[in-house]
């Protein structure tokens, strides 16, 4: 409905009023024809201020339209605030554009003309109605905004955010202005372009779930308030400005930030006398503003401990599965000799045996998932040709992915657990619970071959793994270099991984149960064991795999299969021993045995693991290859289709691998995450340390890939390829690695961030940045609720001031021109240069740490040409005043003006 209505004040001037609902133009009434049913009360409209105090950054209004109904509007009631826009306007100029405000309306039945009251609320105000980006109310949902989410220039966000609400504001089709005054600037040679110079991450809008999102006028109020800088509406003119200016008595020139930055409109200053001849009438009220002798503002950081969420974190897995169940049963009976053997033939044909060497272990698993991580396949096709899709939620042949596992490469996250079950005991309890533990799975099924033809797998079965698991969350996205070189960033990178040994079986369990007679001396199966850790004679041993329709059905055997996944027993064999590096030498060379490698990309850079005597620039440290913290460098990352090949583009990576020691298994040994950080590093951390120096200029964005298994060859020592996938050239005695390998399991994996702090440690256990003023010690009243949430970067000499250490946060701000944290800011108007919180603090505590004045006075404004930037001085007092609200009575041609003492 378009509803709309003139009328002219006391003195003239015409007052046009326009409502349209929900863009429907179809009816028309218009407001002071009788027939309509739509009259004007006697004082049909006024504009109000509804600023609290000089603390407030949003400079909201309201307005009320009286109106009189000869029936019930239900155009009127809205349930979504933009359902219903308002423009006022004053001899053609826009005074007010906003909305009704919803759920707000009621009106009465009492007479044949009732009263009715429409609230309104600026377009400023509307902001509190709406999530950021609409993000959940008929936007993107949660979990597309996060992985969109990057840095974002804060004008790009308050086009977003003003600009979505502002475009259609204007009944008539026009559209908005967006002017600044240019008081806070970093560049010099152009003091408006401070909001594209500075950007924030998306994320810290986000929260940590759909909960915590913030609404769109949270996000434009911090932004404002880190700035000091204060909005107000003038129809669909946005002015963005700080109090100095407003108290100034210089000319302001304002500039539209949306458009190319010419001037836009210059404000003139006048000072006006408050006399009996502007006066509308002798209500003045004189109040003395509340006055602090300290102000304190406490920054709200937002530490970034994780630069991804980690593939194993229990309270982000969930299953598509109802439950665990029964995969696989191992049957083992240690030695050689006969006992062993008819042990064995027993657990075969379900027997008993009192062997005290013999156990039966039941492995259960449960298939998991996480929310921000995609592992291969996806789609799963059975031995019978049922095709599976074990993350559909289906709860159908759970034992499907680990079968598939157990034959061709993948990855997956998985939960096992055991149940031993010796055959000679003196404890019959029942067992009351199986442990599951999660780990990644990444299965390899070498051939054992070492024959470089014929060795599996080889270069181009690697390469087409790539990628074996990507990450698709986006937990960290801000300012990760640090503020000064004397501060250095780490991603550290920690966990648990084995390369799992491939477990030979004496025989396939289906042949040896279906074999009714065994006879010891003509016996295939007799002597053929295979490796034990207790009994240096071997065992004899096999494998059951089971399956079920659900989780909790009875399981059945699947005599189909005989090459199922097999977990990480730590009871199979163990391979190549670390005895030395070099002829005649003992001791421990080796640092790193590569087994993954990474692709991680921040923003525009990527982390590039050097080779052996590879520097990047005339004073680098050559690459070791040994995975130290000088051999991580980041480099600017190329997408696919900017580089020449896959070589190219594949050796933007790193890789992960373990640390062993004299006497060690290289296969068949779990490890942790090679460890190259030294106590002198200041950091409380163990693993795989990548340093990040301010120098790297880091921030964005976080993609990470697992890409796939490192193609390494053992003889004595390790060599690698400098493309992880392709093999050394081969020599007589080597050994792939990974032609030994099952699989590669990953246990405890995370990505976590930590800072040295220049070496500087912190006593303040809370790690609070706080900012405080002056105090005048003349009385006490401290204002302490101050916060920011936008907080600056700090050098490693400002953490010491504050007494606080180095962290990593998604709340610092980055300044595009340096490529770093925002340190500090300049004040157009006193000529300082500061940090943003500094100036903040200095500027409020000059203004209330004395008692100020303020005086709500209103004036005739018949010829409309009172400004919100004129100062007024009452001689009574002798005493001078700046506005700081704004308010009309269209009728009356009155403006209501809220005044302060300069």
């Amino acid at each position: 409905m378009y509803i709309h209505g003139e009328f002219a004040s006391t003195s003239g001037n015409i007052i046009k009023v326009e409502i349209l609902t929900r863009g429907d133009r179809s009816v028309v009434r218009e407001i002071g024809v009788e027939e309509d049913g739509i009259l004007w009360q006697d004082d049909p409209v006024e504009i109000n201020n509804e600023m609290n105090d000089t603390f407030d950054h949003l400079l909201r209004h309201s307005a009320t339209i009286h109106i009189s109904c000869s029936s019930f509007i239900s155009d009127f009631y809205n349930t979504t605030c933009r359902d219903a826009i308002v423009n006022i306007r004053r001899n053609g100029k826009m005074v007010f554009a906003g909305f009704i405000e919803p759920l707000a309306f009621s009106q009465g039945f009492c007479e044949v003309w009732d009263d009715v009251d429409l609230h309104c609320i600026d377009a400023i105000s509307a902001l509190q109605y709406s999530n950021y980006l609409n993000i959940g109310q008929g936007g993107d949902t949660y979990d597309t905004a996060t992985g969109k989410a990057g840095m974002r220039s804060m004008l790009d966000v308050l086009n977003d955010t003003i600009g979505k609400t502002a475009a259609t504001l204007d009944i008539s089709g026009d559209g908005y202005s967006l002017l600044y005054d240019g008081s806070k600037y970093n560049d010099k040679d152009n003091r408006w372009n401070v909001f594209s110079e500075i950007m924030v991450s998306e994320l810290l809008f986000l929260g940590d779930s759909e909960d915590d999102i913030w609404t769109e006028d949270v996000v434009l109020e911090e932004i404002m308030k880190y700035l000091d800088l204060h909005i107000t509406q003038e129809g669909t003119t946005f002015r963005i400005y700080a109090w100095e200016t407003a108290k100034g008595n210089d000319g302001i020139e304002w500039r539209d930030i949306r458009s190319s930055g010419e001037t836009k409109e210059s404000t003139t200053r006048n000072i006006t006398d408050i006399t009996l001849d502007i006066a509308d009438d002798d209500k003045s009220e004189i109040e003395i503003d509340e006055s602090f002798n300290k102000l304190v503002l406490k920054c709200d950081t937002k530490t970034m401990d994780s630069i991804i969420e980690s593939p194993l974190d229990e309270s982000s897995l969930s299953s598509p599965f109802s439950g665990k169940q029964l995969y696989l049963t191992e049957y083992s009976s240690d030695g050689e000799g006969s006992k062993a053997f008819a042990s064995f033939y027993d657990m075969m044909h379900e027997g008993t045996t009192d062997y005290d060497a013999a156990s039966i272990t039941d492995w259960y698993v449960w298939i998991m998932k996480h929310p921000q991580w995609t592992f291969r396949p996806e789609v799963v096709v059975t031995m019978d040709g049922e095709v599976c899709s074990p993350y559909s939620g289906e709860n159908k042949r759970q034992n499907a992915l680990p079968d598939r596992l157990g034959l061709y490469p993948g990855s997956a996250i998985i939960k096992m657990g055991k149940v031993v079950t010796k055959a000679k005991t003196n404890d019959n309890s029942p067992t009351s619970k199986v442990d599951m533990s999660s780990c990644m799975v990444i299965s390899i099924h070498g051939n054992l071959s070492d024959n470089k033809d014929t060795t599996y797998p080889n270069e181009d079965v690697i390469k087409s793994w790539i990628p074996c698991a990507v990450y698709t969350g986006n937990k960290a996205g801000g300012v990760f270099s640090s503020a000064d070189e004397s501060v250095t960033n780490y991603v550290v990178i920690s966990g648990n991984i084995v390369l799992s040994p491939i477990m030979k079986v004496t025989g396939e369990y289906k042949l040896l149960h279906d074999t009714e007679e065994w006879n010891n001396e003509f016996s295939a199966w007799w002597h053929k064991t295979v490796p034990s850790r207790t009994n240096k004679d071997g065992r004899y041993y096999t494998r059951k795999y089971w399956k079920t329709e659900r989780p909790n059905d009875e399981p059945q055997w699947n005599e189909s299969y005989a090459s199922g996944l097999v977990p990480f027993t730590n009871e199979g064999p163990q391979n190549y021993k670390f005895n030395y590096c070099t002829i005649k030498d003992s001791s421990d060379k080796i640092s790193k045995v590569a087994i993954l490698a990474c692709m991680l990309v921040i923003g525009d850079k990527c982390v590039v693991e050097k080779q052996i005597g590879e520097t990047f620039f005339p004073e680098d440290v050559p690459g070791t290859g040994e995975g130290k913290i000088t051999d991580y460098a980041w480099r600017p990352y190329k997408k696919r289709e900017e580089c020449a090949n896959d070589n190219e583009y594949y050796s933007q990576s790193f890789t992960i691998g373990f640390n062993p020691k004299i006497g060690d298994y290289i296969i068949g040994q779990e490890y942790d995450i090679q460890n190259n950080i030294s106590y002198r590093m200041n950091i409380d951390a163990e693993g795989t340390a990548i340093p990040i120096k301010s120098s790297d200029k880091l921030s964005g964005a976080v993609k990470f890939d697992i890409l796939g298994p490192v193609n390494e060859v053992w003889n004595d020592v390790t060599r690698r390829h400098k493309i992880w996938f392709k093999r050394e050239k081969w020599k007589e005695k080597d050994v792939s690695l990974l032609a030994h390998t099952d699989n590669i399991i990953l246990k405890n994996f995370e990505v976590k961030l930590y800072s040295d702090s220049g070496g500087y440690e912190s006593n303040n256990d809370d790690n609070d940045i706080i900012y405080m003023s002056d105090t005048d010690e003349g009385f006490s009243n401290v204002k302490d609720d101050l916060e920011f949430k936008l907080t600056s970067d700090l050098t490693s000499e400002e953490r010491r001031q504050l007494g606080v250490s180095s962290g990593i946060y998604l709340s610092t701000p980055l300044l595009s021109s340096s490529g770093n944290g925002l340190l500090k800011i300049r004040d157009y108007n006193t000529g300082e240069e500061a940090k943003p919180e500094q100036l903040y603090i200095n500027a409020h505590y000059d203004d209330c740490h004395v008692p100020r004045v303020t005086l709500k006075q209103n004036i005739n404004d018949e010829e409309c040409s009172v400004s919100l930037f004129g100062h007024y001085r009452h001689p009574a007092m002798n005493k001078e005043f700046w506005i700081t609200g704004l308010g009309y009575n269209l009728k009356y041609d009155t403006a209501n003006l809220t005044l302060r003492e300069i």
